[in-house]
């Protein structure tokens, strides 16, 4: 049996220590995969007769005590030896499970980890949010095989509060299928990784096998019969050379809507009222949205390139079309569309010359009752409802497209320095279209299919990576050094959209541009820009005695527009007895605005209060921070967010049971955020587009980027695994396994900017996500059967539906129990079935499920789909 005692971790840059039998037998010296710094895991470790032993290997006996590295099959996530906290999941993890999409397996696995289903959310429909301990999506980190992965192009202009104006990477894309594992930093990591790593690090290891392969086919359906999900996936080895591999991993996927709607009040007014072209039976559609031919392959690949170095290179190319719904547009009601209103209120809106009240005011046709049936045929081309007479929804889509590329030359130059030298890039872009919508002010002749234009995020980074171990004769073991350099770009374009979506028909009291999602001008709203940075890093680690080891590391880094930033972490392990230890660490951390953030302009359709106080449906617009509009209210400079955070952690090795208790403080100022909405003057409004800063349109409210409040995040995490093997009498032989995950996490707003934000958007920043979750599986393999059974808990949150601050909502917790039950028949065969949420549980209702037509809570942190159930064949060889 071979112990490895030390195993280097995702937070620590040196290389690999080795305390183990004389039978380990490695045929090139291991080294780090580091990115901009500090190394993450990566030891290339070859055992006799299996150079890349696959996690599924269980014959093979090998005990790690600490992180999971190639050819182990890890029987607990959480490293006890690191000075601070990382979970490992296991590819095994990922694969079984219901659900298909990383994000949602993320969020089953690790309980700090946030995401919902985001129907009607403008572009986060398509590229979803995520958080990390209650932070927004863009302050974590992400990396694949240890390289910084490129932002997604979608900008969050809803995003429930915590993540309204995020811009975080796009996960979706990787297939569960090409992971070996995932690697959870629970720390801030910006002196080691650079801007983004305040809530942590996430990173995304490919699988590395030279030969052997795996397929499977999944479909699965909600206990309504709606949500249908395909998946046919393939990971396929490749040897290349004697000791090279090309791993490539393909995957199609296809997931139907849902639909968990009630009829709106309105609606069904205007249906009683004999209005009889009213979609039925739900004018407004909430739900998951609709994903089309999502496709995705992923390449990992390394060959020798002499006997000390290795040419390595992974990427992907990935494409999906998403559609998702928005709000319902009322024929007696829409404003700038089928109405309009003046001192007396609300009049039909004319389209033409000729029309009732178009050139003498006195001539207004008048609302007198919003569910009344009006009559159109008698004033042809005048107005909306003789084209629209049940009123309209549009439906908002996108082709989402990602692409990424690394390469890279790694090896020993003699005396234990190592190198690491990459060139990587990545783009994402997000096109989009509306359809089921109008231009109002083009009148009757305007389409009702809209190409908007769309955002493209492409970044490129060089970056050279070194460590060396020095001896040092007062420690317990070499002094190991990293130290490197980075350079990288980010570039944000905006393409415009067709005429016909942004331009201005001129028609008085029409809305301007496509209705819902206002295309791209190319007089404003269309542009590209861009910024780059360099930055360099130092990092020491030693066991400065056998019982504790200390590691120190900073970071400077220069960004173009913004000020030099310098970042410093220090972290230990104390190992109090051979079965306690102690871990704690101090680090500073910030994150610099995303080149999107500091200029893209944009407009949409929200949920407002009037004038007269009445929630209606207004256009919104989001205007750069640098433009006069903004600084005539306040706008100033966006600066960089800069963060603290005191971790300390608790460790148990109990024979058969670890446990880990990790507790942590993150105080981040001047957070980035979306202002609340400023009211535009008619004197105002008449002046938009002036500047050439942002498009001539008919907004009436507008936001902006800004740096004004302060947070704390406090919390805590438990993990903890037990080995029951032949404990519990219903499973007898084979091998089980309990463990329990846990995070609570609070979310303070500790300053603010009264003008900036309100007490509605505090309350989101603090309660829109529960500060209790936690899982409970247990785990059971026997001979050709195996199956498992979860128990997830979702502590109480606070919603404002559809953003209004009259529609407040607290549901209660809520438990889930997912299980599934796998049989072996023969020699590489699987068949498994399963369900996740088997008692079909619900969020709470919507108690004001009438106005919109939602049934439960939008940002329900257990999703509102209820149960799911699947079936999956896999063969891997």
């Amino acid at each position: 049996m071979i112990h490895l005692k030390k195993i280097i971790a995702l937070t620590s840059g040196r290389l690999t220590q080795w305390v183990g039998g004389p039978d380990v037998n490695t045929k090139r010296t291991p080294f780090i995969m580091s990115c901009a710094g500090a190394a993450l895991l990566a030891t290339f470790l070859s055992m006799p007769g299996d150079t890349h032993a696959e996690e599924e290997d269980t014959e093979r006996s090998i005990v790690l005590r600490e992180i999971s590295v190639v050819g182990s099959r890890r029987p607990f996530r959480t490293e006890m030896d690191t000075p601070s906290a990382v979970d490992i999941i296991s590819s095994e993890d990922f694969n079984n499970q219901g659900t298909t999409q990383v994000p949602e397996l993320m969020r089953k696995l690790v309980p700090s980890y946030n995401v919902n289903t985001q129907p009607i959310s403008d572009a986060a429909t398509f590229i979803r949010p995520a958080n990390l301990r209650g932070l927004a999506s863009d302050q974590t980190l992400v990396l694949v095989n240890g390289k910084r992965r490129h932002r997604a192009a979608v900008i969050s202009w809803l995003g429930n509060g915590v993540s309204e104006g995020a811009q975080g990477p796009d996960i979706s894309v990787i297939p569960a299928i090409g992971l070996k594992r995932v690697e959870v930093l629970r720390d801030t990591a910006s002196a080691q990784y650079g801007s983004d790593a305040i809530a942590g690090v996430i990173n995304f290891v490919l699988k590395d096998r030279p030969e052997g392969g795996m397929i499977e086919a999944q479909w699965g359906q909600t206990y309504s019969g709606d949500g249908d999900e395909y998946r046919i996936a393939g990971n396929l080895g490749i040897p290349l050379g004697a000791e090279g591999f090309a791993n490539i991993s393909a995957q199609w996927h296809e997931m139907w809507p849902t639909v968990r709607s009630v009829q709106r009040d309105d609606a069904q007014g205007l249906i009683d009222h004999g209005n009889a072209a009213v979609r039925q039976p739900y004018a407004q559609v909430w739900g998951q949205p609709d994903v089309d031919d999502d496709y995705t392959v992923f390449l990992n690949s390394e060959v020798g390139v002499g006997e000390q170095s290795e040419l390595y290179a992974f990427g992907n190319a990935s494409e999906r079309e998403t559609e998702g719904g928005f709000f319902f547009r009322n024929p007696n009601t829409r404003s700038g569309v089928f109405i309009a209103k003046d001192d007396q209120g609300n009049y039909r809106l004319p389209l033409a010359q000729g029309c009732p009240g178009y050139d003498d005011p006195a001539g207004r046709i008048r609302v007198t009752d919003n569910n009344e049936l009006f009559d159109s045929t008698a004033y042809p081309g005048c107005f909306f409802n003789e084209r629209f007479p049940g009123g309209f929804t549009p439906k908002f889509s996108a082709e989402v497209s990602d692409a990424s590329g690394v390469v890279g030359l790694r090896g020993e130059l003699g005396s234990g320095l190592t190198y690491d030298a990459s060139y990587s890039i990545g783009e994402s872009e997000a096109e989009f279209t509306i359809r089921n919508t109008i231009n109002a002010s083009l009148g009757l002749t305007t389409p009702t299919r809209f190409s908007l234009g769309k955002y493209t995020q492409t970044e490129q980074t060089l970056s050279l990576d070194m460590t060396r171990p020095v001896e040092m004769a007062s420690f317990a073991s070499p002094l190991y050094a990293a130290f490197g350099v980075e350079w990288r770009e980010e570039e944000f374009e905006v393409g415009a959209g067709e005429e016909a979506s942004w331009v201005d028909g001129q028609i008085p009291g029409a809305g301007v541009g496509s209705n819902g999602f206002s295309g791209f001008s190319p007089v404003a709203a269309a542009g590209k820009w861009d910024r780059s940075n360099v930055a360099a890093y130092v990092e020491f680690e030693a066991d400065v005695t056998d019982a504790l080891t200390l590691a120190v590391m900073g970071r400077i880094e220069d960004h173009e527009d913004y000020d030099t930033t310098e970042d410093f972490k220090v972290g230990a392990i104390f190992r109090a007895t051979d079965t306690v230890s102690l871990r704690g660490s101090v680090s500073t951390g910030f994150r610099v605005p995303t080149v999107g953030q500091e200029n893209v302009a944009n407009v949409t359709t929200a949920f407002i209060k009037d004038s007269q106080g009445r929630n209606q449906l207004t256009q919104r617009g989001t205007i750069p921070s640098k433009c006069p509009e903004a600084a005539a209210v306040g706008a100033e400079r966006l600066d960089a967010e800069e963060s603290v955070t005191y971790t300390a952690g608790l460790g148990l090795e109990l024979g058969t049971v670890t446990v880990t208790v990790d507790a942590y403080n993150i105080e981040v100022d001047d957070r980035l955020g979306l202002s609340a909405d400023k009211t535009l003057s008619a004197a105002q409004k008449a002046a938009i587009g002036r500047s050439g800063c942002f498009p001539a349109t008919d907004v009436s409210n507008f936001r902006y980027f800004g740096n004004g409040f302060d947070t704390r995040t406090r919390g805590i995490d438990l993990v903890a695994s037990f080995d029951v093997t032949d404990k519990l009498p219903l499973l007898q032989g084979g091998k089980t396994e309990l463990s329990f995950v846990g995070n609570y996490n609070d979310t303070e707003v500790t300053s603010h900017d009264p003008e900036f934000i309100g007490e509605q958007r505090i309350k989101q920043l603090e309660d829109a996500l529960p500060q209790l979750r936690f899982n409970v599986t247990l785990q059971h393999d026997k001979e050709r059967w195996s199956g498992f059974a979860r128990v997830n808990f979702f502590g109480s949150y606070e919603e404002f539906h559809a953003d209004s601050a009259d529609f407040f909502i607290k549901p209660d917790e809520e438990y889930t129990l997912d299980a599934e039950v796998s049989y072996r028949p023969a020699n590489g065969f699987e068949l498994s079935v399963g369900a996740e949420n088997i008692f079909d549980n619900f969020p709470d209702r919507n108690e004001f499920a009438g106005v919109l037509g939602s049934k439960y809570p939008e940002s329900s942190p257990m999703g509102f789909s209820g149960g799911f159930y699947y079936a999956r064949a896999r063969y891997h060889w």
